[in-house]
């Protein structure tokens, strides 16, 4: 009796830890070494006095960021930070958006029209990216 209540009880022990272990990793999950920062800039027209105001496609402080890959699937989002005005007039607003190891990279900003990149023209470019507004 003392041997099938070991087996019993001990059986159950060893269910109860089996059942508690993580289970696998998907394969999608971005690694460590998969992820990257894309550092992005939009340059836009500045307000006319030396200011940043709210551009026409909706570029301004905080303004989405959505990195998507080239099945649509969303990989990351972000927001634009507080714009630096140029002396030209015109304004920087930056982001940076860690994002996956991808072929192709689609980056809206905003309502600006979306720009198409590679992971391999990203990495010859040290992972930084430029857009216009207007």
């Amino acid at each position: 009796m003392i041997l099938v209540m070991v087996a019993v009880v001990g059986g159950g022990m060893l269910a109860g830890r089996l059942h508690r272990q993580p289970g696998p990793v998907p394969t999608s999950a971005p690694t460590a070494r998969g992820v990257h920062v894309i550092h992005g800039t939009v340059l836009a027209p500045g307000d006319g006095h030396g200011g940043c105001a709210t551009a026409p496609a909706g570029v301004a402080a905080g303004a989405s960021v959505v990195v998507v890959d080239q099945w649509g699937r969303t990989l990351a989002g972000s927001t634009l930070g507080s714009p630096s005005p140029l002396g030209d007039g015109s304004c920087s607003y930056p982001y940076q958006v860690p994002v996956p190891e991808s072929a192709h990279y689609r980056i809206q900003v905003a309502d600006l029209p979306p720009t198409d990149v590679t992971g391999t023209g990203l990495a010859s470019q040290s992972w930084r990216v430029v857009q216009q507004d207007g």
